[in-house]
């Protein structure tokens, strides 16, 4: 960190590390502060890597400390902010309207594919905004992340979710929210499915939030399974968003993210779900454009 008069002449002030994920260069910090559940004060610093992730490659870890407007003093070891393959280069947002609110975006990519992810006219996405916050784990303090609550706005036709099996037709090109629950000690399996077959399944059980995506010929190392540790809640509690081309899992409170691109060698079609779970699944409504010099022509995706 360094520090500046007059933003001309600057003077080093402290450093953080080496520590934590080291095995590649480390950029896009961001360091900021959060009102925790018991109501304190705390500092985060959230630095990107850019190799070394859970998953192989970039990834995002995180510190909770304390802060004093020269050095970071770390509480707790770093954490990863996220359990998938594509969540890098994350920055929040100053200065919004409500005030203590903290609103994240990430670059929903890898620098491993990047290159090769075979869609036009852009390659990759941005994730969803996401709300941060801190609460207790048993263990230090756990960064949470949820979707932003303005979301819920884009919700239209809904269903009930049962076990121990369903299964949900999805017109091509449908956006879903879906909010499953599940007991401790209880498995759920959510598949996604095209008219080539199974595109990506989601697993929960056995301590572990598994995702096993396809390969693609055109992408090497694209297919996998990637996994993340379940918090020890004592219901599982899922929001899994998907859209086209990306699945957003946010687990036990936003305890747990795992974000990752698909390749659909189809558009879905279908959504299945195996297992002991209770819950709810919209359809969500396309957000307008933001831009207006896009050629309708230009499709996205294969």
């Amino acid at each position: 960190m360094d520090g500046s008069p007059n933003l001309h002449d600057w003077q080093p002030l402290s450093a953080l590390g080496p520590a934590g994920g080291v095995e590649g260069i480390w950029e896009v910090p961001d360091l900021f502060a959060l009102i925790c559940s018991d109501g304190h004060e705390r500092w985060v610093m959230k630095v990107d890597v850019f190799a070394g992730a859970p998953q192989g490659g970039t990834g995002a870890q995180s510190w909770v400390g304390e802060f004093g407007g020269v050095t970071l003093t770390p509480t707790q070891p770093a954490r990863w902010a996220d359990w998938g393959k594509d969540f890098y280069a994350a920055i929040t947002y100053n200065d919004l309207p409500q005030p203590g609110r903290r609103v994240c975006l990430a670059w929903m990519n890898s620098w491993d594919d990047a290159k090769e992810i075979p869609t036009h006219p852009w390659r990759g996405a941005m994730t969803l905004p996401r709300d941060l916050g801190l609460v207790p784990d048993g263990s230090g303090w756990a960064l949470t992340q949820t979707p932003v609550r303005e979301l819920d706005a884009l919700r239209d036709r809904h269903m009930a979710l049962r076990g121990p099996r369903q299964e949900v037709e999805v017109p091509p090109g449908q956006s879903l929210d879906l909010t499953p629950s599940v007991p401790r000690s209880g498995h759920v399996a959510v598949t996604l499915t095209s008219e080539a077959g199974v595109e990506a399944t989601l697993r929960v059980g056995g301590g572990l939030l598994t995702l096993d995506r396809p390969g693609h010929a055109e992408v090497p190392g694209f297919g996998g399974q990637h996994a993340a540790p379940r918090p020890g809640t004592a219901e599982i509690d899922l929001r899994i968003i998907f859209h086209t081309c990306s699945l957003e899992v946010f687990a036990c409170g936003g305890r747990m993210s795992l974000t990752d691109l698909l390749l659909p060698a189809s558009p879905i079609t279908g959504v299945s779900l195996d297992g002991a779970f209770t819950g709810d699944l919209w359809t969500l409504r396309p957000c307008r454009p933001g831009w207006n010099d896009v050629d309708s022509a230009q499709t996205v995706g294969r």
